[in-house]
């Protein structure tokens, strides 16, 4: 059996997941560029701090789903142990867990000593890579920084 030559390192995924994806990655953005900084407590990453900032996963943990419990855990472990936080999120199966578990690194994980202007940029590129390796939508530079000119 023959295969076609691959002519892309864009990720083939339906219609439904790219969207899926590109709105969880729009909404870490936007969460992330008004906080301006990144959730890390000087020890790890947290979904929630006590000043009320939220790492780039805890953007998508809506606050009356949120348990301070969830501190500490993988977030592959959230959806075993809540899985009212993968309903709210409409994932699906695996592959959409293995997107999000993606997602820390670049957009949080990573960021944890760059604050204000370079944190937002920081944010602002990791999320453009992503979704240009995963043929997303997420739209202009300007939905994200509109008061720049």
């Amino acid at each position: 059996m023959e295969t076609e030559p691959v002519e892309s390192l864009h990720v083939c995924l339906c219609l439904e997941r790219r969207e899926r994806w590109a709105g969880w990655v729009r909404q870490i953005i936007r969460g992330l560029i008004a906080q301006g900084r990144s959730a890390h407590d000087g020890i790890s990453c947290r979904y929630r701090t006590a000043d009320g900032r939220k790492c780039g996963i805890g953007q998508l943990i809506p606050d009356h789903l949120y348990r301070p419990e969830m501190e500490n855990e993988f977030f592959s472990g959230l959806f075993t142990r809540w899985p009212a936080v993968a309903t709210h999120l409409g994932a699906k199966d695996n592959l959409d867990l293995s997107f999000l578990i993606l997602l820390q690194n670049p957009l949080h994980d990573g960021l944890t000593r760059a604050e204000g202007v370079v944190f937002r940029e920081c944010v602002y590129a990791a999320g453009r890579m992503l979704a240009a390796v995963y043929d997303l939508e997420i739209g202009a530079r300007e939905e994200y920084f509109p008061n720049v000119g």
